[in-house]
């Protein structure tokens, strides 16, 4: 989650717009297009993780309302306190998007991480059942075809990938099932090879980065763009780096702790608070942190030192909130939406069968 706030202080900042524009070559571009080169691998990572445990798990009514539930709430208050703080205003846009906020599904497109990851928790049952149904073969040419279609190709520039996160979600729930099913495949692999395979992925990134950024201002390359390797989630580093680092850290030895559980925890909430709207975007990024001011005020180490300082707030500011969130509002909220939910199936349950017999 710190790599994706360190991804999105770069390109929801203004800063990524400021050095296009100015195509100036110099340690400070180098230095924070590295420094938030990284969103999409945490994304990845998220995804690994989730379809690590969930293929072993049921979606229950009340798993679903949770996750509804904290999206649903974060959408609706954060709208208010803008709306509350004369930061937006009571016109027509601030009614449709606050109308909107109450429809958490309301755009899968791969700007919209929320949303698509929503849906496509809607999709693990069914997931499930095809990757339980699968034999050892199937399930790993289904991989390969997969990754080479979505990752492989799109090495090539001039191949397009017509990005879609609940697919790439899906062709990553197929990758971390496997993992969970077939450990054996991976015994051959010691926990420090894959730390060094780790290191490797992140250093082969790191140079596309510094590559693409040359030529991207050198040339004006409009399809190298400084990211291309590493963003979006489906590209070759991004695959690379959150498989290898997920595989390293999965059989990390770390010690029950309570801290890593509290904040691990929370790092959904920190992305629905900081990433929440185009508003959130321009108070935090522009008018708060100013990101494009100090970049052109400040040198390459002092900028560096800024940015990180800012992502190590935010994260923890955040984190803070939402398990205030978890502890006071969420025992008091959950069980009403849950009921509510219940009620609507029931509902819908008693309406099937008089629509069948019409």
């Amino acid at each position: 989650m710190l790599l994706i706030v360190a991804h999105h202080s770069v390109v929801n900042s203004g800063l990524f717009g400021a050095i296009s524009s100015e195509k100036i070559s110099s340690v400070s571009t180098y230095a924070m297009l590295m420094f938030g080169a990284w969103g999409k691998t945490g994304i990845n990572c998220f995804v690994f993780i989730t379809g690590y445990f969930m293929c072993r798990s049921q979606i229950t009514l009340r798993k679903f309302v949770k996750l509804y539930t904290q999206i649903f709430f974060y959408s609706v208050v954060i709208s208010v306190i803008f709306l509350v703080a004369g930061y937006t205003h009571p016109d027509f846009r601030t009614a449709y998007g606050f109308v909107r906020s109450l429809i958490p599904v309301y755009s899968l497109t791969s700007d919209n991480f929320t949303s698509c990851f929503l849906v496509f928790w809607l999709f693990i049952p069914f997931l499930n059942i095809l990757v339980q149904h699968l034999d050892k073969r199937q399930h790993r040419l289904l991989i390969i075809l997969s990754v080479f279609f979505w990752s492989v190709m799109s090495v090539d520039l001039r191949y397009n990938v017509a990005m879609d996160y609940v697919g790439w979600f899906s062709i990553l729930y197929f990758i971390s099932s496997y993992v969970r099913f077939y450990p054996e495949s991976f015994a051959r692999v010691s926990h420090r090879q894959w730390g060094t395979l780790s290191g490797l992925s992140i250093l082969a990134g790191a140079m596309s980065v510094i590559v693409c950024t040359y030529a991207w201002l050198s040339r004006d390359a409009a399809r190298c763009e400084p990211f291309y390797f590493v963003a979006d989630s489906n590209q070759i580093f991004a695959l690379l780096i959150g498989f290898t680092t997920f595989m390293w850290f999965k059989d990390l030895d770390i010690r029950q702790s309570r801290i890593i559980n509290l904040l691990g925890g929370a790092t959904f909430g920190v992305l629905l608070i900081h990433a929440h709207s185009d508003t959130m975007r321009q108070w935090l990024w522009f008018d708060t942190i100013d990101m494009t001011g100090h970049y052109h005020a400040l040198g390459a180490g002092m900028m560096l030192l800024y940015s990180a300082g800012c992502v190590a707030a935010i994260f923890m500011v955040c984190a803070l909130v939402d398990i205030a969130r978890s502890r006071y509002i969420e025992p008091w909220l959950n069980p009403k939406v849950e009921r509510l939910f219940q009620s609507a199936w029931h509902r819908m349950k008693r309406l099937m069968p008089a629509a069948s017999r019409q």
